[in-house]
């Protein structure tokens, strides 16, 4: 089932919930936004500890590479090689439990307010 899908299902289900019974209705979503927020900190918990794998230099090289810059650009801009940066991408990916970068993307929402802090802390 699609996600668009599921999220019809769900809205369904909500509205047919609260025209039977609006008590069990706020109970309901109650339940299931604790769920979320106890999910989304589990996964920004898991991220956090990933993160703090990675050296400074490292942390300086993902977040230009979640804002979309390549590494001779990301080598241009730290005047370092982009051989260099291809060697700190690969071992980001390790830290990070990636295999491509294409895969840290995911972490662009939670990252970016941390990495800028944590960058310009150290």
């Amino acid at each position: 089932m699609s996600q668009s899908n599921l999220l019809a299902n769900f809205i369904e289900d909500l509205q047919t919930t609260s025209k039977n019974n609006s008590i069990h209705f706020v109970t309901e979503l109650d339940n299931i936004i604790s769920t979320v927020i106890k999910k989304y900190d589990s996964i920004n918990e898991q991220i956090e500890k990933k993160v703090a794998l990675l050296t400074h230099q490292e942390k300086v090289i993902l977040k230009n590479v979640i804002n979309g810059e390549t590494s001779k650009e990301i080598g241009e801009k730290l005047f370092i090689s982009k051989h260099t940066v291809d060697t700190h991408r690969r071992h980001i990916l390790k830290k990070l439990g990636e295999e491509r970068s294409g895969q840290l993307q995911k972490y662009a929402a939670y990252l970016m307010p941390q990495l800028h802090s944590l960058i310009n802390t150290q």
